[in-house]
């Protein structure tokens, strides 16, 4: 067998394997099953009018939706993919996914250690070890689909930048800046910025490194040109998804990620400090990157019969023990709840820390040193000061929440200083012995220390246990000690099994080395991952559609021959839940990039509105009877609330003072802030008056006893274009019951452009002529006309480049052939 058909087999072995461990992991999809993802469903529930939209008029996309909170762009929950040439890879990955985030993970993750220089044995164990972080598998489970593709692109990208810095030649140079462009536009595409901002502090930290070690070993040249080279397709890459950035940058400056919108001058927009950092990782949650249950697992987990959770529940009547028993609070740590760990895997973390020990290969310091940053960046609360000084310092910092996820840095950094580890360890055995005893026996003696006492670990009380009552928070104090100590002595045994696999294989069957090595550590993870993603998670198709099946209270609405109106669903979390807006144009929804507008109005008036609802249901028996009582609730009824949603098996309460589309204000006040339109907004009769945001701030009265003007009627409706005819003796200021976004939406008297006010601190308004006239709303933002213009033009661009550079090697490696 030639070398070249040796190679050929070998790599797709290596690929065969790579299928093998994604499909085969969750082996139900090849059925009639899905998995039960929440975060899916809430995309599904928000993306229903756009998509229905979109595919009726694949010509004329629509960029807003009316579905959820009244209103609010699209770029946060809808994917746009116009004008990207490389935009058609990862909607064919989403048909089979999660396998196929998983598999581009591997590939990603063997290109990577190859890039490094490990064998390909050794590069199978680091793409293993990257991919199967219990992480990557909890977020499946939890349906964030987008993130979980964009951590899987993360090693293609720092693989390409690889390459790019170890040519020796131009072409090859080129070829790597040109697959960094590539790679990196399919990573920002799934529109996860938080993860490629962690991605960009891996490749900057490794960027530096380079400028070190070309400075040391006098190759700054070459450094320099592949920095330029990746540099101009860096951009471009970046660029051909201005098809999404432009309109989510835009969009930022509006939402609750670039602040309240109430900002006194001087003050730093972006989340609030508190906000951002709810999700903290604890300190003392650090020994679960190699002991699972450390801290509990899961805010979720399941227990077996045997343990005295059960024996307790099972006393009781009251309990449905088949389902309590999957769903218990096993999580005692610091955060407010957490599907799972961060759990890098016993082995890999004991080979990381052999790596650091005899590794003499110096890259291995930028990786410690962005894995400490990364765990700095996660312990977010628990180190205030220094986590102040980060959200102020760094740039978009303050943009983001959950700031536990940056332990996705060490997904990467770990499994490159493990391989660095069992690498070095083989080439030299006798050498290393003794370091590898260090380092199996620091990390085995903690896990044994901690089996031996468990206390070490705390007091495994929840502060949530309270209201379990003393019997059963006891018997789960005395489940969390058990989990602790089966998963200290489970990290033991796998530490010494992988120690005795380096001792004891023969030196000269290296090859055996990496087989058993790669089992072991599919062992080790795929076991820990089948907690978090197993038969448990799955669900006939039917099942899953049923979730969004029409409820008797839906059908009964959509009877109603008016196009536009809104419903707000009491009988779901209003402003965390979406199901309504699969069906209905919804008051509330589920977004975490809702318009700051919009919260701010939530905070002060929509959530009292709601209690005074709530609190009325209470006192009434029938549905005639709070017909009858329903409170009047200004807001809610300016933004045209007609329905109301007690159960989804009975009617709807109707609003009686759901105030239409539009209407005319019969007395106008100017505020001369937003801040001072928000607070004006209990002190007016919102029917008949309407503040101005902006203008000195005193009363301008137009017709101060006329509670209207003309009529003002919607003729024609979609998401992104509204049609009004107005018919007014004396004309006047209109308010119309939609959101107030500057940023895209139009409005045209009589094909005629005119300016659109703030009114009433969240909805617009117009100054509409006497006579009939035609009114136009169109949302025409111009990121995106621009954002898919740069799109096509970049991403033609990297493609014409890469296949330059494709061409150009191909000719070099011909022209180095002897000649006969």
């Amino acid at each position: 067998m030639s070398v070249t058909t040796k190679k050929i087999f070998t790599y797709a072995g290596i690929i065969a394997l790579f299928a093998i461990i994604s499909f085969g992991f969750a082996p139900q999809l090849l059925g009639n099953k899905v998995i039960f993802q929440q975060d899916r469903i809430a995309w599904l529930e928000a993306s229903k009018e756009t998509k229905d939209y979109n595919a009726a008029h694949p010509d004329d996309k629509t960029r807003w939706s009316n579905s959820m909170f009244s209103g609010m762009p699209n770029a946060t929950f809808y994917s746009n993919t116009d004008g990207n040439l490389l935009g058609y890879i990862n909607p064919v990955l989403d048909k089979s996914r999660p396998g196929s985030y998983l598999f581009i993970s591997l590939l990603g993750g063997f290109l990577l250690m190859s890039a490094f220089g490990f064998k390909k044995g050794l590069a199978v164990i680091g793409a293993i070890a990257i991919t199967l972080c219990s992480y990557n598998i909890q977020i499946i489970q939890a349906g964030h689909n987008t993130k979980m593709l964009a951590i899987a692109y993360m090693p293609w990208v720092l693989a390409a930048i690889v390459y790019a810095y170890k040519a020796r030649s131009f072409p090859m140079q080129l070829l790597g800046a040109a697959l960094f462009g590539v790679t990196l536009s399919l990573q920002i595409q799934p529109n996860h910025p938080q993860i490629t901002y962690y991605l960009a502090i891996i490749v900057l930290a490794y960027a530096i490194t380079e400028l070190i070690l070309s400075i040391r070993k006098k190759t700054f040249r070459q450094f320099a040109m592949a920095s330029a080279l990746l540099l101009v397709l860096g951009i471009c890459g970046i660029a051909t998804v201005s098809n999404k950035l432009m309109p989510l940058m835009e969009y930022t400056e509006y939402s609750i990620r670039g602040g309240d919108g109430l900002e006194k001058e001087g003050e730093e927009e972006g989340l609030d400090l508190e906000y951002a950092t709810a999700w903290s990782y604890g300190i003392n949650e650090m020994p679960n990157l190699m002991i699972p249950n450390y801290n509990g697992g899961s805010s979720a987990g399941e227990l077996g019969k045997n343990s005295d959770t059960y024996a307790v529940l099972s006393q009781s009547s009251a309990w449905n023990l088949d389902a309590a028993m999957k769903s218990l609070p096993l999580y005692w740590g610091p955060q407010p709840f957490t599907v799972g760990p961060m759990y890098l895997g016993a082995v890999i973390v004991m080979l990381a820390l052999l790596g650091l020990i005899i590794s003499k290969d110096r890259r291995k310091w930028w990786l410690l040193a962005v894995s400490l940053f990364a765990i700095l960046l996660a312990w977010g609360s628990h180190i205030m000061g220094f986590t102040k000084i980060m959200y102020e310092t760094l740039p978009f910092y303050n943009k983001f929440r959950t700031v536990s996820m940056a332990l996705v840095i060490l997904q990467i950094t770990t499994p490159l200083l493990a391989v660095m580890g069992l690498a070095e360890f083989l080439k030299d055995r006798k050498k290393n012995m003794k370091s590898l005893y260090t380092a199996a026996g620091i990390t085995a003696g903690i896990a044994l220390l901690v089996c031996i006492f468990p206390g070490i670990a705390g007091n495994f009380t929840s502060a949530a246990d309270m209201q379990y009552g003393e019997q059963l928070a006891s018997a789960l104090r005395a489940d969390r000690i058990s989990l602790l100590r089966n998963d200290a002595l489970r990290t033991a045994a796998l530490i010494i099994i992988a120690a005795g696999i380096m001792l004891f294989v023969p030196e000269k069957k290296k090859n055996y080395s990496y087989v058993l090595m790669a089992a072991l550590v599919i062992f080790d993870l795929w076991g820990i991952d089948k907690r978090y993603l197993n038969e448990n998670h799955f669900i006939d198709k039917t099942d899953f559609e049923a979730q969004l099946r029409q409820r008797p209270v839906d059908a009964f609405i959509l009877q109603d021959p008016e196009p536009y109106y809104r419903v707000i669903d009491l009988s779901s979390d209003i402003f965390n839940d979406s199901f309504a807006s699969y069906y209905h144009k919804n008051i509330g929804g589920y977004s975490a990039a809702k318009l700051s507008s919009y919260q701010n109005i939530i905070d002060k008036y929509l959530v009292n509105e709601i209690n005074g609802i709530y609190g009325v249901i209470g006192q009434c028996n029938t549905i005639e009877e709070l017909q009858q009582r329903l409170p009047y609730s200004p807001v809610l009824s300016m933004l045209n609330c007609k329905y109301i949603i007690l159960d989804g098996e009975m009617p709807p309460v109707t609003n009686p003072w759901a105030q239409g589309n539009a209407w005319f204000a019969g007395k106008t006040v100017h505020a001369g802030s937003a801040a001072d339109a928000l607070g004006m907004l209990d002190k007016i009769d919102l029917r008949n008056e309407a503040v101005i945001t902006g203008g000195s701030g005193q009363e301008t009265l137009q017709d101060s006893t006329s509670t209207a003007k003309g009529t003002i009627v919607l003729t024609g409706y979609s998401p992104k274009r509204l049609v009004y005819a107005s018919d007014s003796q004396e004309g006047g200021l209109a308010v119309f019951s939609d959101i107030y976004y500057p940023a895209g939406w139009k409005a045209y008297i009589d094909g005629i452009e005119t300016e659109i006010k703030c009114a009433d601190y969240l909805l617009r308004a117009i100054d509409i002529p006497a006579g009939q006239h035609e009114i136009v709303f169109e949302f025409e933002p111009q990121s995106y006309i621009k954002g898919d213009r740069i799109s096509l033009t970049t991403s033609a661009i990297i493609i014409l480049v890469l296949a330059g550079a494709i061409v150009a090697v191909i000719m070099g490696k011909r022209a180095q052939r002897p000649q006969n």
